[in-house]
């Protein structure tokens, strides 16, 4: 009976929400197998389910307390044994081991508080399925806002989270927008407005056997300033970034690869050189670049 009364659950609850959260699970087959399944067993179980919001919210205010309180083993606690998370951009994580090692892989990422709010929640006594939202912070700043739906079962009279699937309810940050907009910034000779899109303590590492990588790491706007660009400024007739191509990785990678097209001063010898440069932003602006190029011609055009 526990099977249909789950399958009841789900026709009765996604018939309503299913629109609102298509459009952000990934795991798409699980909710077509679910009304599949659904729809076959309506007849089978006519309960009406109740309004648990209340005693969900408990059960949430403690997942938040236990986030908080730093301890993946306590985390992987609060789901079942068979549990299943279903994080975005990301295959399921099935199992305790596999779930402690997640929430402990977010704690050294620095997440720091994760505030749980149940919008609703339906079930039977020992099933629920809760529709929420959280806010997740690193110390004070709040640097996400998730939307989650969860599958609860109640073990020894405790609600734990069975499969438990979130997903961004934040616009996705334009980090190749922000790379390009440097770039254009760069090739206009505006150096406030690369300096614009760079982090105050951005850390610049140029490519090992690059003339300039006497210099690495370097680190803030004052040290690129002085370190890079006025160099390239006093060396080079003219520099120029060619044939580019952005294209993101991840959440918070950018990679961009063109040529270099340059005339050195004093030797007027000119370079076409590869390169490749890898960027990591954070909240709209570039904290790490990392430079990989042809270093042999450009050494070459140098002496």
């Amino acid at each position: 009976m526990n099977l249909l009364l789950i399958n009841k659950i789900f026709f009765l609850y996604l018939k309503q929400i299913t629109m609102k959260i298509l459009n952000r699970l990934l795991a798409t087959t699980i909710l077509l197998s679910t009304f599949t399944i659904a729809l076959l067993t309506t007849q089978s179980c006519q309960q009406a389910p109740k309004d648990l919001t209340e005693e969900i919210q408990k059960s949430a205010d403690h997942f938040s307390e236990t986030f908080k309180s730093g301890d993946a083993d306590a985390m992987a606690d609060l789901y079942t044994a068979n549990g299943v998370l279903y994080p975005p951009d990301s295959p399921p994580i099935r199992g305790s081991e596999n779930i402690r090692a997640f929430w402990q892989a977010t704690f050294d990422a620095g997440i720091t508080e994760a505030k749980l709010k149940t919008i609703s929640a339906e079930g039977y006594e020992n099933h629920a399925i809760e529709e929420g939202e959280v806010s997740i912070f690193v110390g004070d700043q709040m640097v996400g806002k998730e939307n989650y739906l969860v599958v609860w079962h109640k073990v020894n009279n405790t609600w734990k989270l069975h499969q438990d699937i979130f997903n961004s309810s934040l616009p996705k940050a334009d980090n190749a927008g922000v790379i390009q907009s440097l770039y254009d910034a760069f090739a206009k000779g505006d150096v406030p407005g690369v300096l614009a899109e760079l982090d105050a303590e951005v850390v610049w590492n140029e490519a090992e056997n690059f003339p300039y990588a006497d210099g690495n790491p370097y680190v803030g706007h004052d040290a690129v300033v002085n370190g890079v660009f006025a160099r390239i400024g006093a060396e080079w007739e003219y520099w120029n970034l060619i044939d580019m191509s952005l294209s993101e990785m991840g959440s918070d990678k950018v990679f961009a690869t063109g040529k270099y097209n340059a005339k050195h001063k004093r030797t007027g010898k000119s370079i076409n050189a590869q390169f490749v440069h890898v960027w990591t932003l954070k909240d709209g602006k570039a904290i790490q670049f990392q430079q990989y190029a042809d270093t042999k011609q450009v050494a070459a055009a140098i002496k």
